[in-house]
């Protein structure tokens, strides 16, 4: 997607974290999408990524809409009310966003986080879900995928934009085939984490004997025999995301009401 840059940098908000730098202990956007697709970059967090100094981490999320990523940034950050979050069915974040206080985790190495709006909401195309996807992929070093549940057909299917990586980007300007494309993008792509949330399934392998949550995957992605539209999708996902993990979350709350206002919750 292309990106246009933003005009002179101004502070709406800032505190003091120290001398050097000036940050915004809350979350601002740093890329908005608009209505015909074109992709923004934001002054404010602009002005924020320029300040940082030293190594950098960088850990997007993406996945479906209303199914708390914010949420579980905000708990990263160790927060009840950090990045927007919501009780009802439309999707609270828009575009891109950071927190505006980079985490410091040694001397001159922080992390930014970066929320994303939710993938398949009636309110955006294929083409912004493409979009969002691309630009927290090759934003991040470490990237969560957040779904609800299990690894089973259609939490894979709902994998599907991977399919289209190849084709939105490039590393190279001479045309390669799609193996040497896989190959070549895999180089530059995160680490992947598959984060399943409301997970209550024992793990378990075919014997009943215990896995772990990366076996949980790497099984998840075996090709089956005379599945070629599922293998592919399989082998994709393994082909761009080599470095991956898995890890299982429980429901955080039994009841509607209480998880529908989980921000106030202690």
């Amino acid at each position: 997607p292309t990106i246009h840059p933003p005009s002179a940098p101004s502070m709406a908000a800032a505190g003091g974290a120290d001398s050097a730098a000036t940050y915004y202990s809350g979350p601002l956007q740093l890329i908005r999408i608009d209505d015909n697709g074109k992709c923004h970059l934001q002054d404010n967090a602009v002005t924020i990524l320029s300040q940082i100094q030293g190594r950098l981490a960088v850990v997007g999320i993406a996945g479906l809409y209303r199914t708390g990523k914010s949420f579980l940034l905000n708990r990263l950050l160790g927060l009840q009310d950090g990045f927007e979050i919501g009780p009802t069915v439309n999707p609270c974040t828009k575009g891109l966003w950071i927190w505006g206080q980079p985490v410091q985790l040694a001397p001159d190495y922080h992390c930014i986080l970066i929320d994303t709006e939710g993938l398949g909401s009636t309110q955006r195309t294929a083409s912004c879900d493409m979009q969002i996807l691309s630009l927290c992929i090759l934003l991040s070093s470490h990237f969560i995928y957040n779904s609800m549940g299990a690894i089973d057909e259609q939490a894979i299917d709902d994998l599907h934009l991977v399919l289209h990586l190849a084709k939105h980007i490039h590393v190279k300007s001479r045309k390669s085939s799609d193996d040497e494309k896989a190959a070549e993008l895999s180089q530059h792509f995160p680490q992947f984490l598959w984060v399943l949330r409301d997970f209550h399934l024992r793990l378990a392998d075919e014997n009943g004997a215990a896995i772990s949550e990366k076996d949980y995957l790497e099984n998840a992605l075996k090709s089956f025999p005379g599945q070629e539209d599922k293998n592919k999708l399989r082998e994709v996902i393994k082909d761009l995301f080599r470095d991956r993990d898995c890890m299982t979350i429980v429901r955080p709350v039994a009841d509607e009401a209480d998880l529908r206002n989980i921000q106030r919750l202690p």
